[in-house]
């Protein structure tokens, strides 16, 4: 339903759910992305409950992102409600970067059409 909404052909990028409901098929929740970013947005649960923040042996909380099977450190912080906003922030701003270059792509391939 989400991909015939979008208007998706065949060779596109994945369609994905902003707020990962697969039932809210509204067009503004949808987006094109890449695998590698759509799978950065499904929900993970681990001791902290927020996905990509670890506690270190000093107290504090870490936060880290995973781009391409590398893992980039984030940085460090007294709080996992910081950490948390630290690794949305950097994972808004590598789907922002994938989103560009996903229409860049389609774009072309229209014109070449």
């Amino acid at each position: 339903m989400h991909r015939l909404i979008m208007g998706a052909e065949p060779g596109d990028p994945q369609v994905d759910h902003e707020n990962q409901n697969g039932l809210d098929c509204r067009r503004h929740n949808l987006r094109f992305i890449t695998h590698a970013g759509n799978q950065r947005n499904k929900s993970t649960w681990n001791r902290c409950g927020i996905k990509g923040i670890y506690k270190t042996p000093s107290g504090k909380y870490g936060a880290r992102i995973t781009i391409n099977y590398k893992v980039f450190h984030i940085g460090t912080f007294t709080t996992p409600e910081e950490a948390g906003a630290a690794h949305q922030a950097a994972t808004e701003k590598q789907i922002k970067k994938e989103l560009t270059n996903i229409n860049k792509h389609r774009i072309i391939r229209k014109l070449k059409q």
